[in-house]
């Protein structure tokens, strides 16, 4: 049985990561919006790249060692997680993402069952909405009930 440093990948991979060039698609100097993309394979049938004519190729030795290939920066797996019940199996190891789609309400009771659990959640991000202000309390943060004083009225003439 082999033994894996995790660490030690890790700063491998960072390093491989760091050197590694940009690879612009075809024609992205002449046309803005494929400038934003990223990579994309050339498949036309008289393309110089996809003939390797010229450009720089992708090349496999920009890959990360097999030990750490698709984990977190931090060391652990990810796992995307819908509702509470899906932390049921999740083990201390992995990291916990909760999907776009969850709503404030559900990753509310998320963040907090994975807490109890001693799980690590990567995006824990809740909104708290502040309560709106009513006419109420407008009046009563104003002096006088929101009455203009006399001599509020004379600074102004």
């Amino acid at each position: 049985m082999i033994m894996v440093d995790t660490k030690k990948d890790l700063e491998v991979r960072k390093v491989i990561k760091g050197k590694k060039p940009d690879f612009p698609r075809t024609d992205a100097n002449k046309i803005k919006r494929l400038s934003r993309s990223g990579w994309r394979k050339a498949k036309g049938r008289d393309n110089k790249i996809r003939r390797r004519l010229r450009g720089a190729m992708p090349s496999p030795s920009y890959g990360s060692p097999k030990s750490v290939k698709g984990m977190h920066p931090r060391g652990m797996f990810e796992v995307i997680v819908n509702n509470v019940s899906n932390l049921a199996g999740v083990g201390k190891e992995i990291a916990v993402r909760i999907a776009a789609t969850v709503g404030n309400r559900k990753k509310i009771e998320i963040v907090k069952e994975a807490k109890k659990l001693g799980l690590h959640v990567l995006n824990p991000r809740i909104w708290v909405k502040k309560p709106k202000e009513t006419k109420k309390d407008e009046k009563k943060s104003t002096k006088d009930g929101g009455k203009k004083s006399a001599e509020a009225k004379d600074k102004k003439k």
